[in-house]
């Protein structure tokens, strides 16, 4: 055995004798330590790591220090039983698999226990479609379906392929994007790929090929590991546990799923892999053949006078520092320091004392960890939350609350039309035409309150109606006189943005979504203005509110005001604290905290600094507002869930709202619609875009099992992942952790609760944050803000005992990145629920997707109080008329009170309008299109609409163009006084104001004005040339509308 004082460089300098023998190598550090110890690969050789998560901020790491070539990452298959048979994931390895065995530049194939046991399939077959063959769009509509491709009306996820008149769109697993062929008769006239979740084109092909799916050849991947190949093996103890893990979670799918294959256990594959030259590498230096002479990196949190004199110790040393970032701020700073900046993160840097090389992270320098994943995430189409579901409750908003019961299409003698099926309670079926879809919206209303059917006879509607319209009315007079004492009151107006905004906006190191930067952007212009600001920031757990709320608090700092934050927990005010140190780094800007975390001397400290204006921002739970603590200028408070305070602190907090800016950040979910209808009402941002890569939390109720809460535990953990496991009783917190303990011997068990002392609790919260506890047992503590990205397992013990909002909250721990999470909301078995405690878990269970989903969105608005969004209660309206109209009642009031009220416009269309069957095949695509085309829109998005149209289904029939034309008049015609339209083959006739008339058809062809009504020719033609007219009109009559993309048509 070598001395342990014998350092290496590299593997490949240990001789083939070691290799053969097995010998252990020491590295005492993880991240980019791990591929700069394998540089200059010399064989084909198989790298395994303990989980994917290690496995992938190898394949990043490895990318940013040497770039991509070299390597493949093998993905493990997904324990998940919807998606681990699916066979477009295992031609996806198998192509992965062959690139690399028969590849000559692809040295290292990079992989874990599970990658390495599963089946993969070798695609043999293939279908070559270039443009301007004839290859037939038959002929490759029976290639995909006898290759294993299944047809859907939207193509979004691989093995999928739907047919649209002459555009046919499928995804070839092997491929990172779908594809969209369009075919002249049988001639292919282009290729194009596209984002699944948007349907949009973003890059032409000339050719293509497209593979085989099903019947593909089935191998394993340690069956045919070529001659020569070189195994390195990274904690090989923990390689094993995972190993069995993997195999054991295999099992218990086979057991559901026959068709899946057995597989080898590790054990079985490690013998295969021992016949192999291989080094094993342990951070251990117990039995260690030789040594790395490498160190972790420093840890400066933003720190950045810290680094530079570690910068100048190294310099004087003869080290070669580079840092790997991608964020423009710190190429400057590298630059500035003659420091070597390479554009790509890695995840985590190192001193290789030997090579004289120093490693710097982005994580390192800044403190804000980012998360290596692979996107292979897919999202149904946004189109799908605009379709109408049949059995499901509608308003109409002149016959009331009916069941959506479908579409039909109706022989009117003037051509096929498409109607609405409305049923009411009286059985009665209303047939709507499909262009008065936009009267229609579903109904939203009190959970757990089925909706009385209205009669067709209009009776009780009427009455419902007029009492909410009352209501309304009353709501709207109380919101604008409120606003009207708001606005006499004198605010600050901020000044525009600075070099310290700005410096700031750099250093986010993701990429904003559209949502933050209209949210940054709204409330920006509400500080600059000279009264108080009061806006919501509202948005899903972990959709990038506290980055808008740091955008606000800087502002408010570099216009010489101080900032309080207030937080429901101690624990989320240590960690906003901790989030907003890291960010804002070494600028000018102290923050401090105030909760029981702080010792007496410390707060008091805190308080004379906050009082003579040293500390900018105070982060901290309702202790700030109690009276000892004083501001000397405070001009912006950041409330987090200001629903989880006390009658008294709201009370303070409405007293503060008429003196300072004061922005409320809320997690409770908002459908869009909603959101429309409120902000017409008061000042609120929606956050509704997820990040890229996140998926929708899968959520499991039921009993308690303990196969299935140690199943639960084992799978999150076989992935290197963590667990949190919610017991809100602090009396048997410890009882129910032992038990754990003896289920799930292989976790590495930690309590976490309010009571704990401050040194204990830190302890514990850093030993999960750095992943030494994978399972967290803690009461709701953890329900607001916790953000630990490794944390994608949930388990809540007595789920019955929670109320719905604090389900959605805990459950927003989890799944913040992209790797699929886990809730799992349990029950006694022996234990009979109340049906509200099964209504509310039935809720939870069923609305799982990102964004919380609608019906759980407006089922906790309920319960929260929809109303505390506008400081009213309305619960019997809401009921008679569903959330949506309600609002717009409120905010119709409100506009007419201010005098800024247009009637709305009336049409009957008796022309024939809709989407042909051959145009658009799929009835749930062309619902979906017709809601989106009827909503109340601007022209700059219809001509959107239209681009996109001609995009995903191909040029458009006559038809499509009516009903754009239609889209384009509901838009317009208002804004030149008309309140009505009726239109036939022969005759248009229009009702509104003399002038309004006069401007849009006054000495037109065929058009005779007499007093307040026009009459001109009809048809298509007819209307294509009133929309001519009225985009004149509104050029000439500048002001009578808003600012109109005109450049459009």
């Amino acid at each position: 055995m070598h001395e342990l004082q014998i350092y290496i460089e590299k593997v490949w300098d240990v001789d083939l004798e070691n290799w053969i023998r097995g010998d252990t190598l020491c590295l005492q550090t993880k991240g980019a330590a791990r591929p700069w110890v394998l540089r200059d690969c010399k064989f084909k050789s198989i790298a395994i790591f303990p989980d994917n998560s290690q496995a992938l901020d190898f394949y990043f790491d490895w990318k940013a220090l040497f770039g991509e070539r070299e390597i493949v990452y093998l993905p493990e298959l997904p324990l998940t039983a919807d998606q681990v048979g699916q066979s477009a994931l295992w031609v996806s390895r198998g192509e992965l698999y062959r690139k690399w065995r028969h590849g000559e530049g692809n040295k290292l194939l990079i992989s874990t226990p599970g990658a390495l046991m599963t089946p993969l399939s070798f695609a043999d077959d293939s279908f070559n479609i270039a443009v301007g063959e004839a290859i037939g769009r038959d002929n490759l509509c029976r290639w995909l379906q006898n290759s294993g491709y299944e047809q859907v009306d939207l193509v979004w996820a691989p093995g999928h392929f739907a047919l649209r008149g002459n555009l046919l769109d499928l995804f070839d697993p092997l491929y990172r994007y779908p594809i969209r062929v369009e075919f002249f008769d049988d001639e292919v006239e282009s290729i194009r790929a596209f984002d699944g979740e948007t349907q949009k084109s973003i890059a032409h092909h000339d050719e293509i090929e497209i593979h085989r799916i099903y019947g593909s050849k089935l191998s394993f991947p340690f069956e045919t590991i070529p001659e020569g190949c070189r195994v390195i093996l990274f904690d090989p103890k923990e390689l094993e546990s995972q190993g069995d893990i993997y195999s054991w979670l295999w099992d218990k799918l086979c057991d559901d799923d026959k068709s899946l294959p057995s597989i080898q256990s590790w054990r079985e594959i490690y013998k295969i892999l021992g016949r192999l030259p291989k080094i094993r590498i342990d951070s251990s230096p117990e039995g260690a053949a030789y040594r790395f002479d490498i160190l972790n990196e420093p840890y400066f949190k933003g720190k950045l006078e810290e680094a530079n004199a570690y910068l100048l110790k190294w310099k004087e040393e003869g080290y070669r520092v580079s840092l790997y970032a991608d964020m423009e701020h710190l190429a400057d700073w590298a630059r500035s320091r003659d420091i070597e900046f390479i554009p790509r993160p890695i995840s985590s840097g190192f001193l290789d004392i030997k090579g004289k090389k120093v490693a710097l992270s982005q994580s390192s320098i800044m403190g804000i960890d980012r998360s290596n994943v692979l996107d292979f995430s897919y999202r149904p189409p946004s189109d799908w939350e605009e379709t109408l579901e049949v059995g499901q409750h509608v308003v109409h908003e002149d016959y009331g609350i009916a069941i959506f019961k479908g579409v039909t299409s109706t022989d009117t003698g003037e051509g096929e039309r498409e109607y609405l099926i409305l049923e009411y309670g009286d059985k009665k079926r209303l047939l709507v035409p499909i262009y008065q879809l936009y009267k229609i919206a579903p109904y939203e209303g009190i959970y757990g309150v089925e909706p009385q059917l209205d009669r067709l006879d209009r009776k009780s509607w009427k009455k419902n109606l007029q009492k909410a319209k009352e209501k309304a009315q009353e709501v709207a007079a109380d919101l604008l006189s409120l606003y009207a004492l708001r606005e006499l009151k004198k605010g600050f107006p901020f000044p525009k943005d600075g070099d310290m905004s700005r410096h700031f906006e750099k250093t986010f190191p993701y990429k904003e979504t559209s949502d933050q930067l209209k949210a940054i952007e709204e409330i920006k212009r509400d500080m600059e203005k000279p009264v108080p600001m009061d806006r919501v920031l509202v948005g899903d757990v972990g959709f990038g509110k506290t980055e808008v709320a740091l955008r606000a608090a800087i502002k408010a700092v570099e216009g010489g005001k101080q900032v309080a934050v207030l937080v429901p927990t101690t624990l989320l005010a240590e960690q906003h604290y901790e989030n907003f140190i890291a960010r804002i780094g070494d600028m000018p800007i102290r923050v401090e905290q105030l909760s029981r975390f702080e010792g007496q001397a410390k707060q008091r400290l805190i308080l004379e600094d906050t009082k003579k204006g040293l500390v900018d921002i105070l982060i901290g739970t309702h202790r700030i507002l109690q009276r000892d603590v004083q501001f000397k200028d405070l001009g912006l408070v950041i409330i987090d869930e200001e629903h989880r305070f006390g009658v008294k602190q709201k009370e303070l907090l409405k007293k503060m709202r008429a003196e300072v800016d004061v922005l409320s950040i809320s997690a409770t979910p908002i459908p869009r619609t909603l959101y429309m209808a409120l902000s017409g009402i008061r000042d609120i941002s929606l956050l509704n875009t997820p990040p890229k890569e996140r998926q929708p939390v899968i959520t499991v109720v039921g009993p308690w099992r303990d196969s299935l809460v140690r199943e639960a535990i084992v799978r999150e953990i076989s992935r290197g992942g963590q667990v949190f496991f919610v017991y809100d009783r602090i009396k048997g917190i410890e009882k129910r952790a032992q038990s754990l303990k003896k289920l799930v011997p292989e976790a590495k068990v930690g309590i976490i609760h309010g009571q704990l002392p401050k040194n204990a609790l830190e302890r514990t919260m850093i030993k999960f944050l750095r992943g030494d506890i994978n399972v967290l047992v803690c009461t709701t503590i953890v329900e607001s803000g916790l953000d630990i990205a490794r944390a994608n397992t949930l388990i809540v013990d007595n789920a019955h005992m929670f109320g719905l909002s604090q389900l959605h909250q805990l459950r927003g721990r989890v799944g913040r990145r992209s790797r699929q999470a886990f809730a799992y909301m349990l029950y006694p078995s022996d234990k009979v629920l109340t049906q509200e405690a099964m209504q509310r878990l039935e809720a939870i269970s069923e609305c799982n997707q990102l964004g919380g989903g609608y019906m759980l969105a407006l089922r906790d608005l309920e319960i929260r109080g929809g109303g505390n969004l506008l400081g009213i209660e309305q619960h019997g309206h809401v009921e008679k008329v569903g959330f949506q109209l309600y609002y717009k009642l409120i905010e119709d009031a409100m506009k007419n009170l201010k005098g800024e009220g247009t009637e709305a416009l009336s049409m009957d269309i008796k022309i024939p309008i809709g989407i042909p069957e051959h145009y658009i095949p799929q009835a749930s695509l062309r619902l979906a299109l017709y809601r989106r085309l009827l909503r109340d829109l601007n022209f700059e998005d219809i001509e959107e609409i239209n681009r996109e149209i001609v995009d995903r289904f191909g040029s458009f029939p006559e038809e499509i163009e009516l009903l754009l034309n239609i889209t384009r008049l509901r838009a317009g015609l208002p804004g030149l006084m008309v309140r009505e339209i009726a239109a036939d083959a022969k005759e248009i006739y229009l009702k509104g104001a003399r002038e309004g008339l006069s401007a849009l058809v006054g000495g037109r062809p065929g058009w005779i004005i007499t007093d307040s009504v026009a009459k001109g020719p009809g048809g298509p033609k007819g209307i294509k040339e009133l929309v001519r007219y009225m985009m004149d009109a509104l050029k000439r009559c500048e002001g009578a509308v808003e600012e109109w993309d005109r450049s459009a048509i």
